[in-house]
């Protein structure tokens, strides 16, 4: 007896419910993959808007198979192999136009090559970064058929064959004049390149010239300003940092409740924010408006952390809020491309009154001032009942430096603010060693005590360092002379 048209309607659709997955199985089959994600974590990521709404069949909420395994596992990798936070991937998944599959291929081919056998960690930050920036359009040389425009990108127009390509082929090891090598990324390269080549003209898909510094007055800046970019990578970096280094914590003392919280995959409660649509309200204002340049900007971005996160019945006040803030001087990087004046109390004062928004709950906060804050202010940060500040800045020597009213209970928060890695800190100690005058000349001493305040650094740091040291350069050691610690060059 042939099949009833109801019966091959009826077979197809049984046939497409059976390509949906509920949360459940979601988990279950993200836990055989090798990219465990809980129903727990898959809610979150509804709830934060990173991932859609599912849809029902019936009352259970599902998704398609393919597509939801193929998000998750480009989320797990841009988290914890990529070192992406909450809000950039929630930017990168928005800007996703074409098939989830595409993504995650790109994340897999990413993956390999990062960890591809003798590539050096430089360069392994460099394809990652680059690979993000470009994205979020905040890097325009690839694809190669539209560098130089500039604005985001979708995935399935990002080749990592072009920037392995690029890598392989246009970074370069350089020798300095006073002695090490120093590593130039193709981003480098490139830069150097356009600027050899006229500098700010480049070439649209139709031929058509774009003046990439069309609104940025192209004055000459005061040594010491920090350029718009580099305002940027600031922020980036330190929020970045902050939701990696605080997801490390074990515990968390709440102050009011005078006990600690033992923090769990999805216990924390992160809110991140990004006054997107100020930034571009203040440039339509001032007349400074371009999208190639809103991208360039940083935006004063926020992430926050909540806890408890909530309560038997849903959501409840918090007790402890935890936050990561990027401020920025937006209208003067906007109009001259840098800023020199270092923020000081009236700018700290407005990001409080934004921030403290939940009476009855303690406050940490960590500020990041993306061009330094003044020097009495960052020396002796207010003091206020219910709040613990951190004044985060970039100092003279490369790295970073904090200042903060952490009572003792809540110090190992301190780390949270740090946007430098141990690898870092060790890296800049090196080359530090290697670079100092004094140390170049037979017999040459530093204190160890004076070297390591000049680069707020500490002592562990710089014994890492120093086994690194000696493999370039046997003559530097430290030494104890007269009950004091030396950093000194041998004579012979």
């Amino acid at each position: 007896m042939a099949e009833s048209r109801v019966e091959k309607v009826g077979a197809k659709l049984q046939e497409e419910a059976s390509r949906f997955v509920s949360y459940p199985e979601i988990e279950a089959l993200t836990t055989e993959r090798g990219f465990p994600t809980s129903v727990r974590t898959v809610r979150f990521y509804v709830n934060e808007g990173i991932l859609p709404a599912p849809r029902k069949q019936g009352n259970t909420p599902v998704y398609p198979e393919t597509e939801i395994l193929s998000l998750l596992f480009s989320i797990h990798l841009m988290k914890s192999r990529f070192g992406q936070t909450l809000s950039q991937i929630r930017r990168v998944l928005h800007l996703l136009q074409g098939d989830p599959e595409v993504l995650a291929e790109k994340m897999a081919l990413l993956y390999e090559e990062v960890h591809r056998e003798g590539r050096h960690r430089v360069e392994q930050e460099w394809l990652v970064d680059t690979y993000f920036a470009t994205l979020e359009g905040r890097c325009d040389h690839y694809p190669h058929s539209r560098r130089g425009v500039p604005g985001p990108r979708s995935a399935d127009e990002v080749l990592v064959v072009e920037l392995v390509d690029d890598l392989e082929s246009r970074s370069v090891w350089e020798h300095e004049p006073e002695g090490g090598t120093v590593w130039r990324s193709p981003s480098e390269v490139i830069a150097r390149e356009r600027t050899e080549n006229g500098g700010g003209q480049v070439m649209t898909e139709n031929g058509s010239e774009v003046d990439r510094n069309a609104n940025v007055t192209p004055l000459k800046l005061p040594e010491g300003a920090v350029e718009i970019d580099e305002a940027r990578r600031r922020e980036e970096q330190f929020l970045r940092r902050f939701e990696q280094n605080l997801s490390k914590l074990e515990r968390i003392y709440s102050p009011l409740e005078k006990k600690s919280y033992s923090i769990r995959a999805g216990m924390l409660d992160p809110q991140a924010e990004d006054p997107y649509q100020r930034v571009v309200d203040l440039l339509k204002e001032k007349g400074l408006y371009d999208r190639g340049l809103l991208e360039r900007l940083p935006h004063d971005r926020c992430t926050r952390f909540s806890l408890p996160a909530s309560g038997l019945f849903g959501r409840k006040p918090p007790k402890l809020v935890i936050a990561g803030v990027a401020v920025s001087p937006i209208e003067q990087l906007a109009s001259v491309g840098g800023a020199v004046r270092p923020l000081g109390e009236p700018d700290l004062a407005r990001v409080l009154r934004e921030q403290l928004r939940h009476r009855g709950a303690y406050h940490v906060i960590g500020v990041l001032s993306t061009v330094g804050w003044d020097k009495d202010l960052f020396k002796a940060p207010p003091q206020q009942e219910g709040l613990a500040l951190v004044l985060v800045q970039a100092d003279g020597s490369g790295g970073w430096a904090t200042s903060h009213t952490l009572p003792k209970e809540l110090s190992a928060l301190s780390i949270a603010y740090d946007p430098e890695t141990l690898d870092e800190k060790v890296r800049r100690a090196f080359h530090r060693v290697l670079e100092h005058p004094e140390l170049k000349i037979p017999g040459g001493h530093v204190e160890v005590e004076g070297f390591l305040a000049a680069i707020d650094l500490s002592r562990d740091v710089l014994d890492l360092a120093m086994r690194q040291v000696s493999h370039e350069d046997s003559r530097l050691k430290i030494v104890a002379v007269s009950g004091r610690e030396l950093l000194k060059r041998d004579r012979f």
